[in-house]
Protein backbone atom coordinates (compact mmCIF):
# COMPACT_ATOMS: atom_id res chain seq x y z
CA UNK A 1 0.00 0.00 0.00
CA UNK A 2 1.16 3.49 -0.84
CA UNK A 3 0.04 6.62 0.92
CA UNK A 4 1.04 8.97 -1.88
CA UNK A 5 0.79 8.79 -5.66
CA UNK A 6 4.44 9.66 -6.12
CA UNK A 7 5.40 6.56 -4.13
CA UNK A 8 3.39 4.50 -6.59
CA UNK A 9 5.13 6.24 -9.47
CA UNK A 10 8.57 5.46 -8.02
CA UNK A 11 7.48 1.85 -7.52
CA UNK A 12 6.33 1.57 -11.12
CA UNK A 13 9.67 2.98 -12.30
CA UNK A 14 11.57 0.28 -10.44
CA UNK A 15 9.13 -2.56 -11.17
CA UNK A 16 9.10 -2.54 -14.96
CA UNK A 17 10.25 -6.04 -15.78
CA UNK A 18 7.57 -8.51 -16.81
CA UNK A 19 9.37 -11.29 -14.96
CA UNK A 20 8.94 -9.59 -11.65
CA UNK A 21 5.59 -9.92 -10.00
CA UNK A 22 4.54 -6.64 -8.46
CA UNK A 23 2.27 -6.75 -5.44
CA UNK A 24 -1.16 -5.19 -5.91
CA UNK A 25 -1.15 -1.49 -5.16
CA UNK A 26 -3.74 0.22 -2.99
CA UNK A 27 -3.80 3.99 -2.52
CA UNK A 28 -5.23 5.12 0.77
CA UNK A 29 -7.02 8.47 0.47
CA UNK A 30 -6.18 10.95 3.17
CA UNK A 31 -9.09 12.06 5.37
CA UNK A 32 -10.62 15.43 4.52
CA UNK A 33 -10.65 18.02 7.26
CA UNK A 34 -14.18 19.41 7.59
CA UNK A 35 -12.92 22.83 8.72
CA UNK A 36 -10.90 23.04 5.53
CA UNK A 37 -13.97 22.25 3.45
CA UNK A 38 -16.00 24.89 5.30
CA UNK A 39 -13.26 27.47 4.80
CA UNK A 40 -13.10 26.68 1.07
CA UNK A 41 -16.87 27.02 0.79
CA UNK A 42 -16.75 30.42 2.50
CA UNK A 43 -13.98 31.60 0.18
CA UNK A 44 -15.95 30.31 -2.78
CA UNK A 45 -19.02 32.26 -1.67
CA UNK A 46 -16.94 35.43 -1.19
CA UNK A 47 -15.43 34.99 -4.64
CA UNK A 48 -18.88 34.49 -6.13
CA UNK A 49 -20.18 37.67 -4.49
CA UNK A 50 -17.13 39.58 -5.70
CA UNK A 51 -17.71 38.37 -9.26
CA UNK A 52 -21.39 39.36 -9.14
CA UNK A 53 -20.45 42.84 -7.89
CA UNK A 54 -17.85 43.20 -10.62
CA UNK A 55 -20.41 42.18 -13.24
CA UNK A 56 -22.86 44.80 -11.93
CA UNK A 57 -20.18 47.49 -12.11
CA UNK A 58 -19.20 46.54 -15.64
CA UNK A 59 -22.84 46.54 -16.75
CA UNK A 60 -23.34 50.01 -15.26
CA UNK A 61 -20.18 51.26 -16.93
CA UNK A 62 -21.30 49.85 -20.28
CA UNK A 63 -24.67 51.57 -19.87
CA UNK A 64 -22.97 54.93 -19.13
CA UNK A 65 -20.74 54.54 -22.17
CA UNK A 66 -23.75 53.79 -24.37
CA UNK A 67 -25.53 56.89 -23.06
CA UNK A 68 -22.43 59.01 -23.74
CA UNK A 69 -22.17 57.63 -27.25
CA UNK A 70 -25.85 58.43 -27.91
CA UNK A 71 -25.29 61.98 -26.62
CA UNK A 72 -22.29 62.45 -28.91
CA UNK A 73 -24.30 61.22 -31.89
CA UNK A 74 -27.14 63.64 -31.09
CA UNK A 75 -24.73 66.56 -30.72
CA UNK A 76 -23.03 65.73 -33.99
CA UNK A 77 -26.42 65.78 -35.74
CA UNK A 78 -27.24 69.21 -34.26
CA UNK A 79 -23.88 70.71 -35.11
CA UNK A 80 -23.77 69.16 -38.55
CA UNK A 81 -20.85 69.62 -40.86
CA UNK A 82 -20.49 73.37 -41.19
CA UNK A 83 -17.25 74.65 -42.57
CA UNK A 84 -16.30 78.28 -42.21
CA UNK A 85 -13.43 79.78 -44.21
CA UNK A 86 -12.13 83.19 -43.35
CA UNK A 87 -9.92 84.77 -45.95
CA UNK A 88 -8.18 88.07 -45.47
CA UNK A 89 -6.34 90.04 -48.12
CA UNK A 90 -3.81 92.49 -46.88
Amino acid sequence: MYKARNSLWYHKQKCTSEKEVCPPVTIIPSPVDSSLVIELLKQNQEFKEMMVEQHKRMTEQQQRMTEQQDTIIELSKIIGSHTTNITTNS
